[in-house]
């Protein structure tokens, strides 16, 4: 049987690097597509959570946060669920799998979904737009995350630690309707897509 090989690549639909929007004045959105970064999922049975951390040896955040250290993040995204970012997904799936047994199932998701980071002095204003979650910094604190609808498409959402800056993981078949979204969201305060 054939060795096969998965690289990330970025899905159809979005844009080139560039300014789309308002012109003259510098961007109220920068945005920016993360490439070589794969998806994974974790989960396990509500129950088995702290066997499954002890298991796989990460520290597996509660309701509501993510957490990211080496490389590496972790996006809450359910009861017994998480969503890890990492740059080798196919070498980190086969060593939590083997690491898990049964209890957990670990899934490499990095060809159904795509990440999207934004960040930007007109931000949250556009964002309001088309999700129903508050993203003040007051209510929605960095490494905070959730699971929402963002345009009438699910995604999930987080507020980075160092940085104002937001991720999105959407669905890769919606890269096409999110990017039109967001440009006509956005067209009156400018979005920089950079390389």
């Amino acid at each position: 049987m054939a060795d096969i090989s998965f690289e990330p690549s970025m899905p159809y639909g979005l844009p080139a690097p560039g300014h789309y929007g308002k012109s003259g004045t510098s961007p109220g959105i920068r945005a920016h597509f993360p490439e070589n970064t794969g998806i994974l999922t974790i989960q396990c049975h509500p129950a088995d959570q702290a066997a499954c951390a002890r298991a796989l040896a990460l520290n597996l955040p509660a309701a509501g946060k993510s957490y990211s250290e080496k490389g590496v993040s972790l996006l809450w995204s359910g009861p017994g669920f998480w969503t890890m970012l990492c740059r080798t997904p196919q070498e980190a799936q086969a060593r939590l799998a083997a690491a898990a047994g049964d209890i957990a199932a670990i899934v490499d998701q990095s060809d159904s979904r795509f990440i999207l980071e934004l960040s930007g002095l007109a931000l949250r204003q556009v964002l309001a737009k088309g999700c129903a979650i508050d993203l003040h910094p007051r209510v929605f604190a960095a490494g905070d995350t959730a699971v929402t609808l963002f345009a009438h498409m699910n995604i999930q959402i987080w507020r980075h630690v160092h940085a104002d800056c937001f991720g999105l993981i959407l669905p890769r078949a919606y890269a096409a309707d999110v990017w039109h979204w967001l440009e006509a969201s956005a067209a009156m305060v400018g979005i920089e897509v950079e390389a």
